[in-house]
């Protein structure tokens, strides 16, 4: 890691994020890579407003994208009550949780 410090920016610090995944209730599949992160704000983060009236549901858009598997996917949050779960979701419908 400390060349990776020695070499990048704060900014480029920033924009990389942990994506760790596995089989559910086996921790021994799970593996961790480091991954690219980018801020995508759609229209209605640029307008300050919420994707539901609540900002409550189970597939809200955030304004990040993440690189995973060499294509940027949108980062979706599965909000209720005050916890949200920060999540990605394959084309397979399998769901990768993600922590930034």
């Amino acid at each position: 890691m400390d060349n990776y410090l020695k070499n990048h920016t704060e900014s480029d610090i920033n924009k990389r994020t942990y994506v760790s995944k596995g089989v559910e209730h086996d921790i021994r599949s799970i593996s961790t890579t480091i991954a690219e992160i980018d801020s995508k704000p759609l229209w209605f983060h640029k307008q300050k407003l919420m994707q539901t009236a609540t900002g409550y549901g189970s597939k809200l858009k955030t304004e990040y994208m993440l690189k995973f598997n060499n294509r940027m996917m949108r980062i979706y949050c599965h909000q209720y009550s005050n916890v949200g779960t920060l999540y990605i979701q394959q084309s397979n419908g399998k769901k990768i949780i993600i922590d930034l």
